[in-house]
């Protein structure tokens, strides 16, 4: 259209380059599409940013021997540096595999898993480190979800207690200044436990701190 100064396409009128329609552009009457039928697609130059409509909100830049940067609501969140990259705000994540050295700067918080009172207690070890649990009656522990052996993982548990009993499993190994059994409790107390495993819970290596007041 030359009063329009552009080339025009009806919708699902395709734009093909290439002996064997190796890319080709169109519009279905819904969506925008760039569909490469050979090789890579590859878009090329030394500073190529994406955008929304007009110009808008910047979604994503790459900088030639610079970074890479991800946006969300037109704020960097994620950008590549030299050495890695740079995180703006909170990271949640489902996992994570540290291979190497770990630098905390700040404070690191785990949310404390609370234990509802009963006989026999399970504790899942994929749910955290720090577990709390107000004894309602004698009650016998056990362990499931434990970090495979090689791997090592720390459990404190947080126990306060009237007058009842604590039953651990035979894999816990106290210490000989309790005379290798769990540590006699007081009643009305506050007790932490600390219980420690590297080869997957075949052995537990306990030690409590108790008797703290309520």
């Amino acid at each position: 259209d030359a009063s329009d100064n552009a080339l025009e396409f009806a919708d699902n009128a395709y734009l093909r380059i290439g002996s064997g329609n190796d890319i080709e552009c169109w519009h279905d009457g819904t969506d925008s599409n760039i569909k490469s039928n050979t090789g890579q697609l590859k878009i090329r130059g030394s500073d190529i940013r994406f955008k929304s409509g007009d110009d808008g909100e910047t979604f994503a830049t790459f900088f030639d021997d610079g970074a890479c940067t991800l946006y969300n609501n037109n704020q960097a969140k994620i950008a590549t540096t030299a050495t890695g990259i740079d995180v703006t705000g909170t990271a949640v994540t489902d996992g994570l595999t540290v291979a190497g050295t770990q630098t905390l700067d700040g404070t690191s918080t785990q949310t404390a898993e609370t234990l509802s009172a009963a006989s026999t207690i399970t504790i899942d070890c994929s749910t955290g480190n720090f577990f709390t649990l107000t004894a309602g009656q004698n009650t016998t522990f056990a362990f499931s979800n434990i970090p495979a052996s090689g791997n090592a993982y720390v459990l404190v548990l947080q126990v306060a207690v009237a007058t009842y009993s604590l039953t651990w499993p035979s894999a816990v190994k106290w210490s000989s200044t309790t005379g290798g059994s769990a540590p006699t409790l007081t009643a009305n107390k506050v007790n932490n436990f600390v219980l420690v495993t590297s080869d997957g819970g075949t052995t537990w290596r306990g030690s409590a701190n108790t008797d703290y007041a309520s």
